[in-house]
């Protein structure tokens, strides 16, 4: 596992890895994966995205911030007053805070200003344009999902789906997204108000895309997925498939 890893780390160097002494004992990611899995049946958040935002965060779960006050995610520490960050009773209590008060609530909440797609992405689209300051974080954060899912086989990665980004009718509308592959007033669920917005496309019917919704509701509602016209989507290469 990646805290063995670490741990072989500090037997090799103590004085440069000492963060990671006694890391299978100490980090506060022990324990953690069933509830990342009731998590990403009942929110719809990629149980990855999460582990991989921990990692990303709070260096594997044994940052201070971690250690001392469960905070797995930096939620608070801001870049003008890091020493800001909140405390949490436990490690779940701050992955429940981080997906009901802050992904479900504004990153992927279509039409808030800070939802701009539902992949860790960069400065262009994805959680990065408004979640960090560090204009690689989005790539860090899919570097460590990727790695993850490699060291448990791939199955993630081997999944059948492609990659989108809506293109729109043109810049000054949006693309609405519907509950069956048809135009009508009663099919009609929300609308992508932003070119550029990433879509997980899992089947085709006729000229429309299935996609995976990026509203909670939808998500729940919809699980075998809803369509967006295929005339205003391209599709994305993905590295490797």
């Amino acid at each position: 596992t990646k805290l063995a890893e670490l741990e072989k780390l500090y037997q090799q160097d103590p004085d440069k890895y000492a963060r990671y002494k006694d890391a299978t004992k100490r980090s506060k990611l022990i324990g953690l994966g069933s509830h990342l899995k009731q998590v990403e049946s009942e929110k719809h958040i990629n149980a990855l995205l999460i582990l991989g935002l921990a990692f990303n965060e709070s260096d594997y779960g044994l940052s201070p911030k971690a250690l001392e006050k469960n905070n797995l995610f930096g939620i608070n520490a801001v870049d003008s007053n890091p020493d800001n960050a909140d405390s949490f009773s436990s490690p779940a209590d701050c992955v429940n805070d981080l997906v009901d008060k802050r992904l479900n609530k504004y990153y992927l909440a279509v039409g808030d200003y800070r939802a701009n797609g539902a992949v860790p992405g960069n400065k262009g689209t994805g959680f990065n344009v408004k979640y960090a300051s560090d204009m690689f974080w989005g790539e860090k954060l899919a570097r460590h999902m990727y790695s993850i899912d490699k060291m448990l086989g791939g199955k993630d990665f081997a999944r059948n789906y492609s990659i989108g980004l809506t293109d729109g009718y043109d810049p000054n509308d949006g693309l609405n997204v519907r509950s069956q592959p048809k135009v009508s007033k009663d099919t009609l669920l929300f609308e992508y108000n932003k070119l550029g917005m990433p879509v997980t496309i899992i089947g085709t019917s006729g000229s429309w895309y299935k996609i995976y919704s990026d509203v909670l509701d939808y998500a729940k509602q919809y699980k075998d997925g809803i369509y967006v016209s295929g005339d205003y989507v391209d599709i994305l290469p993905i590295a490797g498939k």
